[in-house]
């Protein structure tokens, strides 16, 4: 057992507060609760923290970055993680330093010059002279600019007919600084996979346009690739395990579907393996059974889209596959020059009904229109649909918005 050891946490009301921790320095449980604070610096867009930890006076400036990255919060596009991480170190080493807790000390009738600099050497100003400290001040100065013409409390001016009138002498007092003279790397230190290795490896994963052809990919010839991964899944449909004998021009035969049969041991109802005595071989051997698996294609699929497009693994992941959207596409098989190249078909997608018919009709309007992720858009040259693909996932440019306007779309098929 550890020693139980008192600490005394402060005094108040006259009666001193003592906290047992067991086995734990208090040094420990201060670290603790300062990582837990630092967490919520970057993480917290509504800036709760500022109150609790600087003062009643910090809540001006709190209240005017909560307002903003909410506003944030409605733009497409990232760098909103950008922001909030920019704002809380402009309230914790700017603000707090200097005490200039009212806005109008540094947006109303103020110079550069009368002003703590903001970027700078490191022992005098909150942010450095490099890149990464570049991008923070001018981020901090378009929440300047915000707030001059978004205050609730109206003290820097007033709107009139859709147009902002600015006090006299209420402006951004800071100029924006540029990158001359920073040194920037303007492209990545990683080396591109060369496009000819892109190439055969899509060629040998997927070397036709249905997923029967996809042979290497279902690992036949490997001693574990095809029959202890999770790539193949037993068959218990007897009218889908009878599609296995099917050929090609036969009717039913479904190319996409692959199908195999294979021994696996017979269990029985306490989980172990049935045996039965060979008197031939003089001992026991495991009984088999015969079963009918199914080839899932999902992992072969994820490396391809990979190869496609420029994705991270976690995005093709949870990409939506768009069963409950109101449109669908389809894809039309088409050879040209010995090559797949399916043709994008766009219709109403009748099945949306049946899959959202069972859910309350609160759960039905929450269920979004358009989130898989094939969207269709109309080329600017023409009267033609074309199809582009939608992430539903963006990193930090999701943090605080709604399901409907998270993600990013990118134009694919070509106008």
């Amino acid at each position: 057992m550890g020693e139980k050891r008192c600490y005394n946490l402060g005094v108040g009301n006259s009666k001193k507060k003592e906290r047992h921790i067991l086995g734990t320095p208090y040094s420990q449980h201060r670290r603790n609760q300062e990582n837990k604070a630092i967490l919520s610096y970057t993480h917290d867009a509504t800036f709760a923290w500022a109150v609790p930890q600087f003062g009643e006076e910090a809540r001006d400036w709190a209240e005017l970055a909560k307002l903003y990255m909410a506003a944030r919060a409605l733009l497409r596009g990232g760098s909103y993680g950008g922001h909030l991480h920019a704002l809380s170190l402009f309230i914790r080493r700017y603000i707090v330093k200097h005490r200039l807790w009212d806005p109008r000390e540094i947006l109303a009738q103020k110079r550069e010059d009368e002003l703590p600099p903001i970027i700078g050497e490191k022992e005098v100003a909150p942010f450095q002279r490099t890149s990464g400290g570049i991008t923070k001040v001018n981020r901090i100065i378009s929440f300047f600019n915000w707030a001059i013409e978004n205050d609730p409390k109206g003290r820097f001016g007033e709107w009139e007919d859709g147009h902002f009138n600015a006090a006299h002498g209420c402006r951004c007092p800071f100029t924006r600084p540029d990158y001359r003279g920073i040194p920037r790397q303007q492209e990545s230190d990683k080396l591109p996979m060369p496009w000819k290795i892109i190439v055969d490896l899509k060629d040998k994963l997927a070397p036709g346009l249905h997923f029967s052809d996809w042979k290497w990919a279902q690992f036949p010839e490997r001693k574990h690739g095809g029959t202890q991964s999770g790539d193949w899944f037993e068959i218990k449909d007897k009218k889908i395990a009878a599609m296995i004998d099917l050929k090609p021009g036969d009717e039913g035969y479904d190319p996409d579907l692959v199908l195999r049969r294979r021994l696996v041991p017979t269990y029985s109802k306490y989980g172990h393996q049935v045996e039965k005595w060979n008197p031939k071989l003089k001992d026991s051997e495991v009984v088999r059974r015969e079963i009918v698996e199914a080839w899932s294609p999902i992992r072969p699929l994820l490396i391809l889209t990979k190869l496609e497009i420029c994705a991270r693994t976690f995005q093709v992941r949870v990409l939506n596959s768009g069963e409950s959207d109101v449109d669908r596409v389809e894809l039309v098989d088409n050879i040209v020059n010995g090559r797949p190249e399916p043709t994008f078909i766009w219709k109403e997608n009748f099945g949306r009904s049946k899959l959202i018919e069972g859910l309350m009709p609160q759960d039905q309007n929450r269920v979004l229109r358009n989130n898989g992720v094939f969207r269709s858009f109309s080329s600017p040259y023409s009267d033609k649909t074309l199809t582009g693909l939608f992430f539903n996932t963006n990193k930090t440019g999701d943090i605080g918005k709604d399901a409907e306007s998270r993600g990013y779309f990118v134009k694919w098929e070509a106008p």
